[in-house]
């Protein structure tokens, strides 16, 4: 599939070429810088930036030029934020052309389901879904996607009841293989020191239900193999008890059947949510600002793009991290080398929380152990926080 990015800059186009490729099969991303009145290159997708093509605010005009410019074919249309008049436009009263509508600024797993949304095929006239319009109240028809498909800036047309179970991780099941958790094990020997999370990833070696009982009060469900995750902790009393050693060493770990599973969620009266940024964020509570130690050298493998919208305060370090070995895997030794002007205990770091939130697999890379850089423990290295994705994505890259 053809993507054309129009008006974007040439930083955030080629960002967004990665993005599409991790979001779509055999896409490719070009760019065009958009001259009013000239027709674009022919394209299966079109990402327009409406401020950037001179279209920010609303006309008959400007509406008539956008609809000529797509020619009938899917786009993503980027509006800017306190334009609503753009809102209120009833694009999909303009034949069957899908138009997806994305407010900036954006996160990248917005983008990502706004592309699948654009992308897929749209459904006949009897069947096709209300409107759906990314970060604006909906107004038009749209492909036919289910609305827990898409992510939390869409709302239907009309009201939908509230379910208990919310929407899928992007990398759904987070199950490790027994290879994968003596890895884990060798190279991050200390986990077994943090008897929460250690019970945590003991429950994904196995992919079934689990209840990790925190207290008499608290309790967490979880579902590796769907990739779901439901608690009445609260983040506050999570981290207390993971950075408490007595209160963690009290947690309890028992094996659940599906059926047991439901009525525990059910019990609780909480809703499901997704567990590997669940998991990151446990990881990440129960390290503090320190890195963990390495004991061995290992290869890291991601089964999937870290749905960095859904964690808190992640360093832009780490989106570059993972748009590398997204791709390929690569060793922490490699990522060093990669990155000189970093601090190695970020990439343990970043490598720790992706093999403990089930998204990265780890492999043993034969060899001597990894030595220690000696000296007192020091915190991990504060990289500035998660500004922006395309900025972060491309700022090693170019």
């Amino acid at each position: 599939m053809k993507i054309l990015a129009v008006g974007l800059a040439a930083r955030d186009a080629a960002a967004l070429g990665i993005l599409a490729a991790l979001a779509i099969k055999d896409a490719r991303c070009d760019s065009v810088a958009y001259r009013r009145g000239q027709a674009l290159p022919a394209a299966d997708l079109y990402v327009v930036d409406l401020l950037a093509v001179g279209l920010s605010r609303w006309s008959v005009a400007a509406e008539a030029e956008l609809l000529q410019m797509l020619h009938g074919r899917p786009a993503v249309v980027l509006r800017p934020v306190r334009e609503e008049a753009w809102a209120k436009v009833h694009a999909g009263l303009h034949g069957a052309q899908p138009l997806v509508w994305l407010t900036k600024p954006y996160g990248s797993e917005a983008m990502r389901q706004a592309l699948q949304a654009a992308a897929s095929p749209p459904a006949p006239a009897s069947k096709r879904l209300p409107t759906m319009r990314m970060g604006v109240r909906p107004a038009a028809p749209l492909p036919a996607i289910a609305p827990s498909a898409l992510p939390k800036a869409v709302s239907p047309a009309t009201p939908v009841a509230p379910t208990p179970a919310v929407l899928p991780a992007p990398n759904a099941s987070c199950v490790l293989t027994p290879q994968d958790l003596a890895a884990l094990h060798t190279a991050f020997p200390e986990l077994k020191d943090h008897a929460v999370l250690a019970h945590m990833v003991k429950a994904l070696g196995s992919g079934r239900p689990h209840e990790l009982r925190l207290s008499l009060q608290y309790s967490i469900v979880m579902f590796p193999s769907m990739g779901w995750v439901a608690t009445n902790a609260t983040h506050d009393v999570i981290e207390r008890v993971c950075q408490n050693e007595a209160l963690a060493s009290a947690a309890s770990l028992r094996e659940l059947s599906e059926a047991q599973a439901q009525d525990r969620v059910a019990q609780l009266g909480v809703a499901r949510a997704a567990l590997d940024p669940f998991l990151w964020g446990l990881a990440s509570a129960t390290l503090g600002t320190q890195a963990p130690r390495l004991a061995r050298d290992a290869q890291l493998r991601l089964k999937g793009f870290p749905d960095y919208t859904r964690l808190p305060r992640v360093p832009d370090f780490f989106i570059q991290l993972a748009a590398i070995c997204v791709r390929l895997p690569q060793t922490l030794t490699e990522l060093q080398a990669a990155f000189p002007g970093c601090d190695s205990r970020d990439i343990k770091r970043f490598a720790f929380l992706c093999a403990t939130s089930g998204l990265g697999q780890l492999s043993l890379v034969a060899g001597v152990p990894v030595r220690s850089t000696g000296g007192p423990p020091r915190p991990a290295t504060r990289v500035a926080t998660h500004q922006g994705f395309f900025a972060a994505l491309l700022h090693k890259l170019f």
